[in-house]
């Protein structure tokens, strides 16, 4: 009995508990559900407010694009232009979907308003220009709600109005723009389909509301930032509803099943379980089935359950084997499977999910699950999964990511089961098995947002778009299809589409083609134009193009995009009747070109009467400039009443600037109006007015890329428009006056050019593809003596010598390619004598470009020809006078270094005798003990005295040499080494110091050693006579320095001293032949020009710096070897 009173106590506490779960579970399931529809009205109003804000970015729009605008400034400053605010804002209004707009000046006064088809709403502007300061005082553009005195509320948008440039606003305002939209109650219904739902400005009732319905409210904001109007918005919450049934079905079932298990304890208890138990547990504890082997033969549920242990224990063996099995299963599975104990631990999980989080076994087994496999922000929902797995008892399905060791994320959805313990029937852990769903979510998503985006897409096309079913009823149409047809897509849907949106006289007709198409014939109607008919009963012409609905293979309705071309068939036929009058003045055109004139005069009186007629002017003129653009003079003006010419009138450019300067900027000058337009008002009183001309059309006579003159029409009356037919047919006139008056010129120009070949001091002819004369000037026969009957049809070659025969064939063949020619030609004059003229001649080509003649200008150049040989023959003459001055240059030169070169020589020769004399001395006395060494020794002194002297002479002997005339690769460092040799002596006895700086290694030249040595030795020398005739013996310094220039590819010498310099004006001239500083019988003046010449003749250069009192530099530049 004591274990019964457990029992029975245990199960009172166990029911006493069960309803408090039950009731903590409802009490949960309420706060969530409040939870759920406190997120879910906040969704919902943030949709409200996005859709808000799309609906009235067109105000906004509006509102921005028209108050940044220079125009928008002149109409609120200026005087009232209802005109340019017809055109530009009451144009606007169905563009931006405005009822109502006011514009205001920076005072406050209203400019314009307009209200469209909201009769009387433009007069209930709800707003006091008071306040305008303080509206504009945050914002420039600011958005507001207001009620008008008739109660009906607005959505406005304002802005400040400022110039183009000032898209910032940042100047002082010149005025304000307010756009507004009522919300009535056709708007409240399109914001109700819109949100799925229901808009209204009273509280909704939410009693009796559909499961799942969502209330809340929206404030709209007036001016001072107050709540003007709260809307109120009812919308259906699917998931909500759902989420209310999935808690109302999870607490029946738990209630039932707390019930059943309740009823279950209360059978069992009313029998007598303790002793039967006390064997079962005893036999449990101690693993030996056969303790229970008295209640085997039994048939009550002690019996049973005896053996069912029995079956048990032989079954143990079986059921670890098949753990193996589903072990092996589990972990071989693409699925992921783990279990978490009731505490939140890990306890296991296959390889599958192992792999996908990048953990092992081990890392896992006794770790919080929670913890290190949820996100935080999703770890509340999976504790409240487990949650409801523990008091449902039962398999959950949930969605949630995990989280892999290197942070990847993967969307997993979960089917919770929970464990239970087969005795107890308590939870023991939960088992999950878990499906990566991340790549059908974003699949899912992607098709929402599709879905959503092609009905945005469909709504937003600019064109009509209707789908038919089979049957020809309405399925749907977009918001061009509404706003065309008057009809909403709630009032279309379901019905006929021929019978309520076709005139009578079309249905038939569009119906057969209709017909056609869901049979599928769809190669003649996929693009079809008729006229549809509007609720209003207005009809208008549209071409469809239509796609048929195909699924499986069968036809089951069409999609059809229709272009309203109402406007453009009435524009057509407006253009049809300008064409018919354009034709009528191209006619006249075709009539003029046709007609041939002798002279300008009778051109222009025919094309000014033609011209008035077909353009029913009064007056059409023809005006000239003078030679010096300053005047303009009337050539023919005709009056159509009076049918009479007149002509002499001149203006003056000066008197009016803007009408000629609207000439020169533009061709064409239109002035429909002449007393107003600025173009032409210069000319108002002193021409049009008295004259009666309303409206002016002039056109520049253009030749040649110059304005020559003026056509003009003048229209006697009123005003008048020039339509674009009329100036093409003035602009066709004009080119055909500019030609008549080119083929005068160019008639005049060909008597003065044939006058000019007449009269030509220069000999011309032409000649045929053959080469036979068929045309010469008189001047021609006078240069050769012939007639002109003498030389026509002859060929070129009999006026020749044969000796020019072959060049000339080489000419001619030139020629005919197409080359023209400059040449000197000999010819024979018919007295035997010859006739040197320098030819021009250039080929002539048909239209295809094919050779048929030549044109040829020839001057006479005997008597240059006769001077040039005299040139020549003194040429060389003076170039043989050259070259002997050359060599007496030279050899001046050697007869100065005469002196020098002898004591350089007599000082080696008197070493050379002073120790023979020795030698001779020891060999006559014979001494014993003579030193051959010391003979040895007084040798070698004596042979290197003589060499030195060979060497000196063979020097001087180079350099007087006169030179070869060839050039050859060599050193320019040996070059200077020998001059330097020659002249150091000298340079020593005047107490002149000698520096050679010689860069080794540079690049060999090609050049005359003779002529180079010549001219280093001429600037050594001139270098020493200013050093001497600074010093007066004092002395001083020259510098020998050679070195390669890199960025010239070039060896210098360079040669600088410290005399006396060159003053500036005498540098110019240093070059120049006979030019010298020196007193009269120390210099020839050819020394410095020689050397220049021999320099430019090596292809090089010499470059002079030199100030006065300080010294001169020379540098010789010549190119290096690989540079020549």
């Amino acid at each position: 009995m004591k274990i019964f009173s457990k029992i029975s106590f245990l199960m009172f506490v166990g029911i006493a508990l069960f309803i408090a779960v039950v009731s903590a579970l409802r009490w949960h399931q309420e706060a969530s559900i409040s939870r759920f529809v406190l997120d879910q009205q906040e969704k919902e109003r943030d949709v409200f407010k996005k859709i808000l804000e799309l609906r009235s970015s067109s105000l906004r729009a509006f509102v921005t694009d028209y108050t940044y605008w220079d125009e928008m400034v002149d109409f609120v400053t200026g005087p009232l232009n209802e005109q340019w605010a017809q055109e530009n804002l009451d144009a606007s209004f169905n563009t931006f979907g405005a009822d109502v707009f006011w514009v205001y000046s920076s005072v406050g006064d209203l400019v314009y308003a307009n209200d469209m088809d909201k009769e009387g709403l433009k007069d209930r502007f709800p707003l006091s220009k008071e306040i305008f300061p303080y509206l504009f005082f945050k914002t420039k553009i600011p958005h507001f709600f207001a009620k008008t005195s008739a109660g009906e509320l607005l959505e406005l948008y304002a802005a400040t109005i400022h110039p183009t440039a000032d898209s910032e606003r940042k100047t002082e305002s010149k005025g304000y723009f307010f756009v507004g939209k009522v919300w009535d109650e056709q708007w409240f219904e399109e914001f109700s389909s819109l949100v799925s739902g229901e808009v209204a400005l009273k509280e909704l009732t939410q009693q009796d509301s559909p499961l799942g319905d969502i209330f809340f409210s929206y404030p709209l904001f007036g001016w001072d930032g107050r709540v003007a109007e709260q809307v109120y918005v009812k919308v259906h919450s699917r998931p909500l509803a759902q989420f209310v049934n999935i808690l109302r079905r999870e607490l029946i079932f738990i209630v039932f099943f707390g019930f059943l298990i309740a009823f279950g304890a209360m059978i069992f208890l009313a029998r007598w379980l303790i002793v039967p138990l006390r064997a079962i547990t005893k036999s449990l504890q101690e693993a030996r089935s056969d303790l229970l082997s008295r209640f085997e033969k039994g048939n009550d549920e002690f019996s049973v359950l005896a053996r069912l242990i029995r079956d048990f224990f032989k079954q143990k063996i079986d059921l670890e084997a098949q753990n193996e099995f589903v072990s092996s299963l589990i972990n071989s599975s693409p699925a992921f499977f783990v279990a978490i104990s009731l505490d939140g631990k890990t306890m296991l999980m296959n390889q599958a999910m192992l792999e996908a989080t990048g953990y092992r076994q081990e890392e896992v087994v006794g770790r919080e699950y929670l913890a290190l496999f949820v996100p935080e922000e999703d770890r509340s929902a999976v504790k409240e999964a487990f949650e409801r797995i523990i008091s449902q008892g039962k398999p959950v399905v949930t969605e949630n990511r995990i989280i892999a060791k290197d942070g990847r994320r993967t969307l997993v959805e979960w089917h919770g089961v929970p464990v239970k313990n087969k005795n107890t029937g308590k939870i023991e852990y939960f088992f999950g098995i878990g499906l990566d769903i991340t790549l059908r979510k974003e699949s899912d998503l992607l098709l929402r947002k599709e879905r959503d985006r092609a009905r945005l897409y469909f709504d937003a096309a600019g064109t009509m778009l209707v789908v038919l079913d089979r049957n020809g009823r309405v399925v749907l149409i977009n918001k061009a299809a509404e706003k065309i047809l008057g009809y909403s897509l709630e009032e279309l849907k379901g019905r006929d589409w021929f019978e309520n949106c076709l005139p009578a006289g079309s249905r038939l007709r569009v119906k057969e083609i209709f017909n056609s198409l869901m049979q599928g014939d769809n190669a003649s109607f996929l693009t079809a134009e008729n006229p549809i008919v509007s609720k209003q009963g207005e009809e208008r012409i549209v071409i469809w193009n239509n796609n048929l609905i195909r699924e499986e293979g069968k036809v089951i309705g069409t999609i059809s995009s229709g272009e309203d071309v109402t406007e453009l068939r009435r524009q057509q036929r407006l253009s049809l009747e300008k064409s018919q009058r354009a034709f009528a003045l191209q006619g006249a055109i075709l009539e003029l070109a046709k007609s041939q004139y002798a002279f300008l005069e009778d051109a222009l009186r025919d094309m000014l009467e033609k011209g008035a007629k077909a353009l029913g002017v009064e007056r059409c003129s023809v005006w000239l400039f003078s030679q010096g653009s300053d005047a303009i003079e009337c050539k023919d003006l005709y009056s159509l009443s009076r049918t009479t010419h007149d002509a002499g009138r001149v203006l003056l450019v000066k008197d009016f600037p803007s009408y000629f300067k609207a000439l020169e900027e533009k061709r064409l000058v239109l002035a429909p109006d002449t007393r107003i337009d600025p173009q032409t008002k210069e000319l108002a009183s002193s021409y049009f007015e008295p004259l009666g001309i309303g409206s002016y059309m002039g056109l520049s006579l253009i030749s040649g890329g110059k304005t020559i003159g003026i056509l003009s029409h003048e229209h006697v009356g009123g005003p008048r428009e020039w339509s674009s037919e009329e100036q093409g047919f003035a602009l066709s006139l004009a080119e055909m006056i500019v030609r008549e008056i080119e083929r005068a010129e160019h008639r005049h120009a060909e008597e003065r050019y044939r006058l000019m070949i007449e009269t030509s001091h220069e000999g011309i002819w032409l000649m045929d593809e053959h080469f036979r004369i068929s045309f010469v000037n008189a001047r021609t026969q006078e240069m050769l003596g012939y007639s002109q009957d003498e030389m026509l049809g002859k060929d070129i070659k009999d006026f020749m010598f044969s000796e020019d025969f072959k060049d000339h064939e080489d000419k001619i063949e030139q020629h005919k390619a197409g080359i023209a020619q400059t040449h000197e030609r000999r010819f024979r004059r018919k007295d035997g004598s010859v006739l040197w003229a320098l030819v021009s001649a250039a080929p002539i080509t048909d239209k295809e470009g094919n050779f048929c003649g030549s044109f040829a200008m020839f001057t006479d150049i005997t008597d240059r020809k006769i001077a040039e040989e005299d040139v020549r023959q003194a040429y060389e003459q003076l170039k043989e006078t050259q070259m002997q001055l050359l060599q007496t240059e030279k050899m001046a030169a050697v007869g100065q270094l005469a002196s020098g070169v002898g004591h350089e020589i007599n000082n080696p020769l008197t070493g050379v005798l002073n120790n023979v004399q020795l030698i001779k001395m020891l060999a006559e006395n014979k001494k014993e003990d003579f030193d051959f060494k010391e003979l040895s020794e007084l040798l070698d002194i004596v042979e290197e005295s003589a060499l030195r002297c060979k060497k000196i002479a063979q020097t001087l002997l180079d350099f007087s040499h006169a030179a070869k005339g060839s050039f050859e690769p060599l050193d320019l460092n040996l070059t200077v080494e020998k001059v330097i040799s020659l002249m150091q002596y000298e340079l020593k006895l005047g107490n002149i110091r000698l520096t050679k700086d010689l860069q080794q290694g540079l690049p060999r030249i090609l050049g005359d050693m003779q002529l180079l040595q010549q001219v280093i030795f001429n600037l050594v020398s001139n270098a020493k006579w200013a050093i001497d005739k600074k010093g007066e013996g004092l002395g001083g310094e020259i510098v020998l320095r050679t070195f390669y220039l890199q960025e010239k590819k070039s060896v210098c010498a360079e040669v600088s001293d410290t005399g006396i310099g060159i003053p500036p004006e005498q540098q110019k001239k240093i070059f120049e032949p006979f030019f010298t500083t020196k007193p009269v019988g120390e210099g020839t003046g050819l020394g410095l020009s020689v050397a220049f010449r021999i320099i430019k003749d090596h292809k090089g250069s010499v470059e002079l710096k030199s100030e006065p009192g300080k010294g001169t530099n020379f540098t010789i530049i010549l190119p290096a070897m690989a540079e020549v």
